[in-house]
């Protein structure tokens, strides 16, 4: 079996699932403190194809905490700041955080928390988020269901693309997705996904961690 990382599934109206909400806000991991494990890299990396307040991921305004897809006392997800450090266990939670910060999108459609969480370069990142969240939001839609549950985090062996310091391998199950208009018919629907791997490769800038590319594993 060949692992490749290519395009991400899912559109604008139906894309990346989303809640990590089985990770808990402190985004431990039982792997922070092992030696990080190496999987050689088997493949070619294709763009994606995309259709709590924290110091690690300041944003201008606070993250909408409420919306129709949001649990109830469910809140923004949050990295803490013990964990902004330049350690494979700071690098390995971010990673898991980034997908936090994704599934908050689907919660809310909105953006503000991804955006943060990613540099500036990472134009698949500010794509996907674009597509998925914005356009979404500013037609009046939103999402019901597909929250993303978290399986398990790997540290990889770094391999520098796009200047990254680190690299970190999430594997997540997400639900079936139905995107809704303004009158709440449903405009299209995503099915369930059992299980899924991002690869997500991540810099240290010195301050906070940052995530500079992510890719979907696909394998074949």
């Amino acid at each position: 079996m060949v692992t490749q990382f290519g395009p991400l599934r899912r559109g604008a109206a139906a894309s990346l699932l989303a809640a990590l909400a089985v990770i808990v806000t402190g985004c431990t991991s039982s792997s922070d403190d092992a030696d990080p494990t190496f999987t050689p890299p088997t493949s070619t990396y294709k763009p994606p194809t995309s259709t709590h307040s924290t110091s690690s991921a300041p944003t201008a305004t606070p993250p909408i905490s409420t919306g129709p897809n949001v649990r109830p006392g469910e809140k923004p997800p949050t990295f803490p700041a013990s964990l902004n450090r330049n350690l494979p266990a700071g690098a390995d939670a971010y990673a898991r955080y980034w997908m936090q910060t994704l599934d908050w999108g689907y919660a809310t459609t909105d953006s503000s928390l991804a955006k943060a969480a990613f540099a500036a370069s990472c134009t698949d990142c500010a794509r996907f988020v674009k597509g998925n969240f914005d356009d979404t939001r500013a037609e009046g839609w939103h999402f019901r269901g597909g929250r993303v549950g978290f399986l398990e985090s790997t540290l990889q062996q770094p391999d520098h693309h796009a200047n990254a310091t680190s690299l970190d391998d999430v594997t997540v199950t997400v639900g079936a997705l139905e995107t809704l208009d303004r009158a709440g018919h449903v405009q299209s629907r995503a099915p369930a996904i059992p299980q899924i791997t991002y690869r997500i490769w991540l810099r240290w800038t010195g301050a906070r961690w940052t995530v500079v590319d992510w890719k979907e594993a696909v394998s074949k």
